[in-house]
């Protein structure tokens, strides 16, 4: 019984990147299993070092995509529930049926941006 995440992007595999790694890259990639039902909250780990003021303005920019039906009565029980400077908690809200060894949901999360010319 737990909850797996595996990075595809900058990394490849269930170790987070770097703050290195996370400081070339604008964005980070992550699939998230829950094996039992139990399994109700899943923390990926971004890296990015955001500040409070880039998180009280809505950073970082999370997409979350459902990979398999839950219960069968919806996409994706997941909820982005919470961010951190380094983190975001994404929380399930059904959990009958949900257990599964699949990837359950898809999450890129992107940092703020600015370019320099």
């Amino acid at each position: 019984m737990a909850v797996t995440v595996t990075y595809t992007y900058p990394v490849a595999g269930t170790t987070a990147p770097t703050a290195l790694q996370a400081s070339n890259a604008n964005a980070v990639v992550a699939d998230v299993v829950a094996t039992a039902d139990a399994d109700t909250t899943a923390v990926v780990t971004h890296n990015f070092g955001l500040t409070a003021a880039q998180l009280a303005n809505g950073f970082p920019l999370v997409n979350e995509v459902p990979t398999l039906s839950q219960a069968l009565t919806a996409m994706s029980g997941w909820v982005n529930s919470a961010n951190a400077a380094n983190t975001s908690t994404f929380t399930k809200l059904a959990s009958v049926g949900s257990g599964n060894a699949s990837a359950q949901l898809r999450v890129t999360i992107q940092r703020p941006f600015s370019s320099v010319v």
